[in-house]
């Protein structure tokens, strides 16, 4: 039993060492195999397939013997230089001619600097020092990169895109056809820095409602450009403009009628300058404007709607609707604030208080208990026992002084309905007959003499 133990070993290392194993390298950069995938003392066969484009299997190394230059071999480790993005793809290796193992799938990592353009304007890039020359290398066509320019031979940049101005490479007048990857690189091939370009278009959008006008302008020649109108209702375009030439009688397929029948005419300008205008806008011109120069580069996009005046019923409808909201708010409000005013008057009126017990002299009879309504203009009386009991004489007016007759009853006071009637301290004086108290002078007279109020009922003393 113990004899299958280094066979088990061996059988898991076999296994672990030939699981297929992702790597990640960036452009321009050197690529090494893992030492684990690929032993020192490997003699079989070292293939690789791309798969960014997909192509064939190609052989790289066979008994330590490399079949591509761009590869390096030590007695340690294998190295691919350069890595470029067609060297994507998977290594395998092979003891013998009938049995594969996929060890290390390639990914290329685009690390380069991003820079954007609009249509038309420039790009430059600084050079450095440790760069002999500019490689450009277009989106579409990778595989076949063009010298810009080169430190030891000027001539090879001539009748290419750009200049050098000092130690700046620039380019005027970008368009689409610019896109790619600009690279910089020693004389030995080895990366130094990398850009990628993208030039966009420019975009602007508009809305006009039905009637009114629509004028483009753009500083490209119109003689070498392309203008086209796609509708929204519709996938393909239709010629407006064509080399300078406006295209009035552009058929839209849809209506079956002309495009821009009479509505469309050319600006004058001085300077080359496409521009043109369109009167009287409809609905139906809603859509996408794209200018293109000769090459097909796009240039300009405008996107165009066209919206239609809503009905005056729409309106009168919401108008009203507005007004009969205002009204409905306003009685709201106003009801609510009624309520609260009614309810704060009810909690503010206070409870009346009691009048005090009030007892009044008649010839005729003796008050039998107190009175609590109070007739009007009749004066009230009030005892006190600790005061000497003299009339108070009115601030407007003094009541005449009572002389009573020898042996006879006192007069009754002529009582002077004024102001003191209903002063808040109308309490006149008594005088008990046949007693004489001190007397206070007056309030509001400078003379000596009281009126004194005497009364036959009171003399029981």
């Amino acid at each position: 039993m113990f004899w299958l133990l280094p066979l088990l070993a061996v059988c898991c290392f076999s296994v672990g060492s030939y699981a297929l194993q992702t790597e990640e390298e960036c452009y321009g950069r050197n690529f090494w195999l893992p030492s684990d995938k690929v032993f020192p003392d490997f003699n079989g066969k070292l293939f690789f397939t791309p798969t960014n484009p997909r192509g064939p299997k190609k052989l790289v190394m066979e008994n330590r013997e490399l079949k591509d230059p761009r590869y390096r071999a030590s007695y340690f480790a294998i190295s691919l230089l350069d890595v470029k993005e067609r060297d994507e793809g998977i290594f395998s290796i092979s003891y013998d001619d009938h049995k594969e193992f996929d060890i290390v799938k390639l990914k290329v990592l685009d690390c380069s600097d991003k820079d954007s353009r609009n249509y038309g304007a420039m790009y430059s890039c600084s050079i450095s020092r440790r760069a002999d020359f500019l490689e450009f290398t277009p989106l579409h066509s990778l595989d076949q990169p063009r010298i810009l320019w080169n430190r030891t031979d000027p001539q090879a940049s001539r009748g290419g895109r750009g200049q050098v101005d000092r130690s700046v490479w620039e380019m005027m007048k970008v368009t689409q056809a610019d896109n790619g990857y600009y690279n910089f690189r020693k004389k030995d091939n080895t990366l130094v820095s990398r850009k990628k370009l993208t030039v966009t278009e420019y975009t602007e959008s508009y809305e006009r409602m039905v009637n009114e006008d629509l004028r483009i302008t753009f500083a490209l020649d119109p003689a070498l450009c392309t203008v086209t109108f796609t509708p929204w209702s519709e996938m393909e375009p239709i010629e407006v403009m064509k080399a300078g030439r406006l295209i009035e009688d552009g058929y839209d397929w849809t209506t079956g009628e002309s495009l821009f029948p009479g509505r469309i005419r050319k600006l004058a300008s001085v300077v080359p300058t496409l521009g043109f205008e369109i009167d009287h806008l409809k609905a139906s011109d809603s859509g996408r404007f794209e200018v293109r120069d000769q090459n097909g580069n796009l240039a300009l996009v405008v996107k165009l709607k066209v919206k239609e005046p809503a009905p005056q019923l729409l309106y009168i409808v919401i108008g009203v609707g507005a007004i009969f909201a205002v009204v409905v708010c306003w009685c709201c409000v106003r009801r609510c604030c009624c309520k609260k005013s009614s309810s704060k008057r009810n909690n503010s009126v206070p409870q009346t208080a009691a009048a005090p017990a009030q007892y009044y002299h008649d010839d005729a009879s003796q008050p039998s208990g107190p009175n609590y309504s109070t007739p009007p203009y009749v004066p009230t009386y009030t005892y006190e026992p600790t005061r000497p009991l003299t009339a108070r004489e009115p601030e407007s007016r003094s009541l005449e002084p009572l002389v009573p007759a020898s042996g006879g009853p006192a007069a009754a006071p002529s009582v002077s309905l004024g102001s003191d009637c209903l002063s808040s301290d109308p309490e006149p004086r008594f005088e008990l007959k046949g007693l004489s108290f001190p007397s206070a002078p007056p309030l509001s007279s400078d003379s000596t003499q009281c009126d004194v109020y005497t009364s036959d009922k009171l003399n029981f003393i």
